[in-house]
């Protein structure tokens, strides 16, 4: 089994870079899929932004995922009718469940997500914007953990609207996938 997990920025300016995201992890998930890494699973922890949208792919392409709670009040991070009703669908549709040991939102509950997913992932798929994080856990730190730990990780650009590979399993053409 391989798990392709998702760490990345919860809000986008545009419904255009929502899509490039969309598309991209579609892209991503594709070449993954047919370039040697086999029975494919998703990570997430199912924030708004890069991680519903790339479930949203994983979903298209019928691959199956697994998801990380960092809290158990969790449902309340989203707060439309849309955002809740989406997150507990796709709860619901999820093959696992991993609860982390946090009843409330804090900085340590979003850290050890972001930490799990990392480090439960062959492949991080990063959509990231290449700016330092605000706050302990964000993308910036996602990165910086798999690249110390020497982890495969593709890179979704969404300031040049490029995607980049860092693989040591296959070569890729580090070009738009």
């Amino acid at each position: 089994m391989t798990r392709i997990g998702i760490v990345g920025h919860r809000f986008f300016a545009t419904e255009d870079i929502n899509r490039f995201v969309y598309e991209q992890c579609s892209s991503v998930l594709k070449i993954l899929k047919t370039s040697g890494y086999n029975n494919i699973v998703a990570l997430s922890a199912m924030a708004e932004g890069s991680d519903t949208i790339f479930l949203k792919a994983a979903i298209s392409l019928n691959i199956p995922f697994e998801i990380i709670r960092p809290f158990e009040q969790y449902v309340q991070d989203f707060t439309s009718v849309f955002s809740r009703n989406r997150y507990l669908l796709l709860q619901r549709s999820a093959t696992k469940e991993i609860r982390l040991p946090y009843f409330h939102r804090s900085e340590d509950a979003y850290f050890d997500a972001m930490k799990w997913v990392v480090t439960n992932s062959h492949v991080l798929i990063a959509v990231w914007d290449c700016k330092e994080g605000r706050g302990r856990g964000g993308t910036s730190d996602a990165i910086k953990l798999a690249v110390e730990s020497n982890d495969d990780w593709v890179h979704i650009d969404v300031t040049d609207r490029s995607t980049k590979f860092y693989l040591k399993k296959i070569s890729i053409s580090n070009k738009s996938a």
